[in-house]
């Protein structure tokens, strides 16, 4: 089939989707394949950007600030992963138009946004576990977004001694946290972590959506930083995001781009960054889609 065709049946297709209010649950199964074989034409160099424009046109405002989908492909303020879309996204936010109301569920049926969700419990999980064998405890948060997660384990973790300072790039993100949290002690900091420098030790050196935008010699640059700033017998744990994820074509066609990596090549990284094998260990959320490497520091 000639790339022009191609095109117009791609077009076709996202137009009857948009027309009869976006994919059922009976048609998830097509659509991701549908965003699937976008993925390997744009892969084997057969659509360019120019036709990758052309067929998103035809999503019409279902590509607008209005759905999951459309505020994560026209990133509002001005990067991918922002905290309002990651909120909206531990919220299970879906449009109370009709119109919409389909594109957000299927977003919140894909292994990315149920990963997403499963992260916040796995922060809530650890810290649970570690305030209860320690009187306080010191975390510092890198890039710590809306802190959903922040205000539920206060939430489920009353009158417990805990130190949270929070480095965090984008003051928006600061306000919306610290209007959310409405009072709970979490020290922010508006700093970029590239710039970001301390003397202070911390129990444990937390940073879950940041690495995935990381190429692997960022990583390690900023890997041992994060252990330089963790004292003895504490813990960094770093997410990223596993090459298992089935909602890669998705992502791409709607521009939220990751460094998808596998648990090997963590372990890799870590190494490079002066940990010891003994030291690592990663783990994952139920999915298996978002890592989490672990490193004692000892």
């Amino acid at each position: 089939m000639e790339k022009d065709e191609l095109v117009k049946k791609h077009i076709g297709y996202i137009k009857m989707m948009v027309d009869k209010g976006g994919p059922e649950k009976q048609e998830y199964s097509e659509f991701s394949d549908f965003l699937y074989e976008i993925q390997m034409l744009k892969a084997n160099g057969i659509f360019l950007e120019k036709e990758l424009t052309e067929i998103r046109k035809a999503f019409k405002d279902t590509l607008s600030k209005e759905t999951i989908q459309g505020f994560i492909y026209l990133k509002p303020h001005g990067y991918s992963g922002d905290f309002e879309i990651i909120d909206k996204i531990y919220l299970s936010d879906i449009s109370d138009n009709p119109k919409y109301r389909n594109w957000d569920i299927y977003a919140h049926t894909l292994d990315a946004t149920i990963a997403v969700r499963n992260r916040k419990k796995y922060f809530k999980n650890i810290f649970g576990e570690k305030i209860n064998k320690t009187t306080s405890l010191s975390i510092l948060n890198i890039a710590s977004g809306p802190s959903r997660d922040i205000y539920e384990f206060y939430a489920e973790n009353p009158n417990k001694s805990i130190t949270i300072d929070c480095v965090e790039l984008d003051k928006n993100a600061i306000e919306y946290s610290k209007n959310l949290l409405n009072g709970h002690k979490v020290n922010f900091i508006n700093e970029n972590i590239f710039r970001f420098a301390t003397t202070k030790m911390y129990d444990v050196v937390w940073s879950a959506g940041l690495f995935d935008y990381f190429s692997d010699s960022v990583f390690i640059k900023i890997l041992q930083r994060l252990i330089s700033w963790t004292k003895l017998g504490g813990e960094i744990i770093v997410g990223n995001f596993s090459t298992n994820s089935k909602a890669q074509p998705y992502m791409e066609f709607i521009e939220w781009k990751l460094n998808y990596r596998t648990q090997e090549h963590l372990m890799e990284l870590a190494l490079k960054a002066g940990a010891r094998k003994n030291q690592i260990q990663i783990n994952q959320e139920p999915l298996g889609v978002n890592l989490f490497l672990h490193i004692k520091k000892v």
